[in-house]
């Protein structure tokens, strides 16, 4: 099996950036069903420009013989939520196994982000397929998803996710869903564990914050390193301004997700040996020519619901007695979320697993991909050991109002 996987991504490596995309990818994976026309080096549409992508028939970073679902999902108006007019969330869902888990993914990033634990949680020779189903989406106002106008919260972004879990009919039993959010997306996690606890079994941290309610902590545990503001406001406000490359930008961005010292190393899975950062460089170019680009007023939404994302030290004691299995992770060089933060969600939630990974940054999807899909396995594991008994059998409330 270990073997098949290897030769796998040595043949994807051959042909595509290590890691844009599935393992065994197409080296025109781009020009399936006439998404992108690639000439000269460059991607270019075939389809308008306003176009929702990618379609139900169009490729994706995700492997298709193991996807069992993809589209578009309508959110309607809902009275708790700030947008007055239905919307669409992009989604994947792979693998059709018992075990339901669920990658909310953070400030303007897609879902791609994703993909080292949509390959292990979904692989089709290591078992998973079976075990698993795994669902990816993109959050309002990013990616292949619709940006609704009016304010973003996180709240609102937890409403979008179970109106299309509701469409899944994952929402039919208690305890049968497993979440995983990094940053914003673990923001979003808290929302939902507030707002229908008795869906989840599991829910998984990382890189993320309860926000800054009045009296919960610090400013400076509360808000993000200076290092991370300057660094992510140089590149918004260049970027409306046209002021620098978008190489710049590009490598702005990874400088602040990754460590420095992990970044010289050479690539171990390049046969050129040329460096993560390189390697890095060349798979988000890949993917910036493969994705959909959102309107800024997407992103400047997006952040306007970090902003303001409170959970108070009262909510994250009831999160505490409610969900069955908790893990927080954070790196130990992480210049977006102060680990700090990680450390306050440890201390109210009491119960959970706190780790602490040294030398890495925010990005632990990528850069610690074998280490955290490890920690999820066994989270989801004892959740759905705890999720049978007495205790969290009876604990299951009132069905979320959606």
């Amino acid at each position: 099996m270990a073997s098949n996987i290897a030769r796998d991504a040595a043949a994807t490596a051959a042909l595509l950036p290590v890691g844009a995309a599935y393992a065994g990818a197409p080296a025109d994976l781009l020009n399936r069903n006439g998404a992108f026309q690639i000439t000269g080096g460059k991607g270019k549409r075939s389809r308008p420009a306003d176009a929702i992508g990618p379609g139900e028939d169009d490729p994706s970073v995700f492997n298709p013989a193991t996807c069992a679902r993809k589209g578009h999902h309508t959110v309607p108006v809902h009275p708790k939520c700030s947008h007055s007019k239905p919307f669409r969330l992009y989604y994947e869902v792979h693998g059709h196994g018992p075990i339901k888990l669920v990658f909310l993914m953070g400030l303007a990033t897609s879902c791609a982000g994703w993909l080292a634990q949509v390959e292990h949680f979904s692989h089709p020779t290591n078992g998973n397929t079976d075990k698993y189903s795994t669902l990816v989406f993109d959050q309002r106002g990013f990616g292949s998803s619709d940006v609704p106008k009016g304010r973003y919260t996180t709240s609102d972004m937890a409403y979008d996710l179970l109106s299309l879990l509701d469409e899944l009919r994952w929402t039919e039993e208690p305890r049968q869903i497993h979440l995983v959010g990094v940053s914003m997306g673990g923001m979003v996690t808290l929302e939902l564990s507030k707002i229908a606890p008795q869906l989840f079994a599991s829910i998984t941290l990382i890189s993320t914050t309860s926000g800054h309610s009045i009296g919960s902590k610090s400013l400076t545990t509360g808000l993000p390193p200076f290092r991370g503001v300057y660094a992510f406001t140089d590149v918004i406000v260049s970027s409306i301004l046209k002021t620098k490359s978008p190489r710049q930008h590009l490598d702005a961005m990874i400088n602040l997700l990754f460590p420095q010292v992990w970044l010289d190393e050479p690539h171990p899975d390049d046969p050129r040996g040329r460096s993560r950062k390189e390697c890095l460089r060349e798979m988000f170019i890949w993917r910036f020519r493969y994705s959909r680009h959102a309107p800024p007023d997407g992103v400047l939404r997006q952040i306007t619901a970090v902003f303001t994302h409170a959970v108070s030290r009262r909510q994250l004691e009831r999160i505490n007695a409610d969900i069955p299995s908790i893990t927080i992770l954070t790196g130990d060089e992480d210049h977006l979320v102060n680990p700090a933060n990680s450390e306050h969600l440890a201390k109210h939630l009491d119960r959970a697993r706190f780790i602490k990974l040294t030398q890495s940054g925010h990005a632990l999807p990528l850069q610690r991909a074998f280490e955290l899909n490890l920690y999820i396995t066994q989270t989801v594991e004892l959740g759905l050991e705890r999720a049978q008994q007495g205790y969290w059998k009876d604990r299951t409330g009132g069905r979320a109002a959606l």
